[in-house]
């Protein structure tokens, strides 16, 4: 793994200053939409057949109480590795529990960046989507989510295009 791919801890004294997604679990009162099964502890399979790992966490934006992100615990990985990847990239098998993730495995396993801290602010969240979304980058205010790797509809079967 490059230096260039590494997203790195946000020191938590500059937390309250920026923007973060949040865990669900952190959110009280968050329910997973209508139709849309929680995913947690799922095997994760690219596109080409290889297990990726499984889904540790689900990120929200809490303004809008929108699932945002899948973070994954690696596999295949020399040490413990995490990646945050767009919801809109998956499509959910729930007779297998599994979600299958519309990318070659190599994108995330070997050349994806990982995920260093628990806190997700603005600019790590820009390097994942960069990285995943090919080469997007996200605009300010209201349309910021507006790009299919963040429709959530992915997960009931009908992948981002």
């Amino acid at each position: 793994m490059t230096a260039t791919n590494k997203v790195t801890a946000v020191p938590t004294t500059h937390v309250k200053d920026m923007e973060s997604m949040l865990a669900a679990r952190e959110l009280s009162g968050f329910k997973m939409a209508e139709g849309v099964l929680d995913p947690r502890g799922w095997n994760v399979v690219a596109e080409d057949g290889v297990i990726v790992g499984k889904v540790a966490r689900i990120l929200v934006q809490p303004e809008m109480n929108a699932i945002r992100y899948l973070e994954l615990t690696l596999n295949r990985t020399a040490t413990a590795a995490r990646s945050l990847v767009p919801v809109g990239l998956f499509t959910e098998l729930p007779a297998k529990k599994e979600l299958t993730l519309h990318m070659p495995a190599a994108a995330v396993l070997a050349t994806g960046p990982r995920l260093e801290s628990e806190i997700v602010t603005a600019d790590v969240e820009a390097r994942f989507v960069k990285a995943f979304g090919n080469g997007a980058t996200l605009p300010d205010g209201p349309d910021r989510y507006k790009h299919p790797m963040f429709d959530v509809k992915a997960l009931r079967g009908k992948p981002a295009s």
